[in-house]
């Protein structure tokens, strides 16, 4: 069986936070240990965790940790975005 073939289960972000009984705030304080004391806005952390934004490769490598995680265990992919519509 390959590496591939060897997945995990996903759980998404906001369910993993939930269920270590972390809230928004205290997420936030454990992403500012890995990122020299820079806390992301609460608003990012919804916005990530529902799929409305994508968070940079550093936030995600430092959400990853604050979970207790491996930064690579973190994978978010991009939401599928309509085309604008040509405005000419």
């Amino acid at each position: 069986m390959s590496a591939m073939d060897q997945r995990l289960p996903s759980v998404p972000l906001r369910r993993f936070r939930e269920g270590l009984g972390l809230s928004i705030g205290d997420l936030q304080e454990r992403i500012a240990v890995h990122m020299d004391g820079k806390k992301p806005h609460g608003d990012t952390i919804r916005n990530v965790e529902l799929g409305h934004k994508v968070g940079s490769p550093a936030l995600m490598a430092a959400w990853a940790k604050a979970l207790g995680l491996h930064p690579l265990d973190v994978h978010q992919p991009r939401a599928a975005r309509r085309p604008m519509a040509d405005a000419s």
